[in-house]
């Protein structure tokens, strides 16, 4: 994904305050820090500390059973297998789109010349018409 460098720096601040959240040891910051540690640096406990709760939330779970986790395959399976029946019929259509694209490519071009064609004739239709209405009023003019 491309992104402009103000924005990767952005990001980069970011992502070192997170990695700083998951750090088990304490960061010691004086006056010769980076500045995108001293930007988040009052945040980071908070962050540290809801991270902790989010693994304790975890590790307070009920254990996962070998059945559990073959149910949760067996479902998972099943969203798979109708996804793969969707992105058939998908590609099944993008086809027969691309079968018509190219059956009726050439009279699609045909009919944008002949509507580029109009449109000129058209134009020099105007064009005419204003000649002889500005020709016609310097005769009046004249007279």
């Amino acid at each position: 994904m491309e992104k402009s460098p103000h924005l990767d720096a952005c990001l980069s601040v970011i992502a070192q305050a997170f990695m700083d959240s998951f750090s088990l040891s304490d960061q010691q910051l004086g006056k010769y820090a980076p500045t995108n540690k001293l930007l988040y640096a009052k945040d980071i406990p908070q962050y540290k500390t809801e991270v902790k709760a989010y693994y304790k939330h975890i590790q307070d779970l009920p254990e996962f059973t070998k059945k559990n986790l073959n149910d949760f395959l067996l479902e998972e399976s099943k969203v798979s297998n109708h996804f793969k029946i969707v992105f058939h019929f998908f590609m099944c259509y993008v086809h027969d789109l691309v079968c018509l694209y190219i059956m009726y490519f050439n009279l699609t071009i045909l009919c944008f010349h002949f509507l580029i064609r109009s449109m000129k004739m058209n134009l020099m239709n105007k064009q005419l018409w204003l000649k002889s209405t500005s020709s016609l009023q310097h005769i009046l003019t004249w007279s």
